[in-house]
C-alpha cells in the first residue's frame, strides 16, 4: 500500500498528513456558512479528527497496517459526514418548521 522505498514512502504519508490537515476545517465549512447546525459541527469534528489521527499514526510508522487502518477510515468519513449532514439538515427544518408555527399561532391571536 506505501510505495517502495524510504524517500517515496515518506513523502506519501507527509502528503496525507497534509491533506487531513486541510480537510478538518474544510469540513466544517457548512457550519461556519449556515448550511448545518451543531450536530454536524461536532460530529464532523470528531470524525475529521480521527481521520488526521490515522493519518498521522501513518506518519509516525509507516507501515502497511497503518496505511489499511488510514484507508479504512477514509472509506467510513465521506460516508458519515453525509449521514451527519443529511440528519443535521432535517432537524435544522424541524425546528425552523416548529417556529413558523409559533409565529403564524401568534399573529392569529393579534388579529382577533
Amino acid at each position: 500500500m506505501i510505495p517502495l522505498g524510504e524517500r517515496i514512502g515518506s513523502f506519501t504519508a507527509w502528503q496525507t498528513l497534509v491533506s487531513a490537515v486541510a480537510l478538518l476545517p474544510l469540513s466544517l465549512a457548512p457550519t461556519i456558512l449556515g448550511h448545518a447546525g451543531s450536530t454536524y459541527l461536532v460530529g464532523a469534528s470528531v470524525l475529521s479528527s480521527i481521520f488526521l489521527y490515522f493519518g498521522a499514526r501513518l506518519v509516525l510508522g509507516k507501515s502497511n497496517v497503518t496505511a489499511r487502518w488510514l484507508l479504512f477510515a477514509s472509506i467510513l468519513y465521506l460516508p458519515l459526514v453525509f449521514v451527519l449532514l443529511v440528519l443535521d439538515k432535517a432537524e435544522l427544518s424541524t425546528r425552523v418548521s416548529a417556529r413558523k408555527g409559533q409565529c403564524w399561532e401568534g399573529q392569529g391571536e393579534i388579529m382577533r
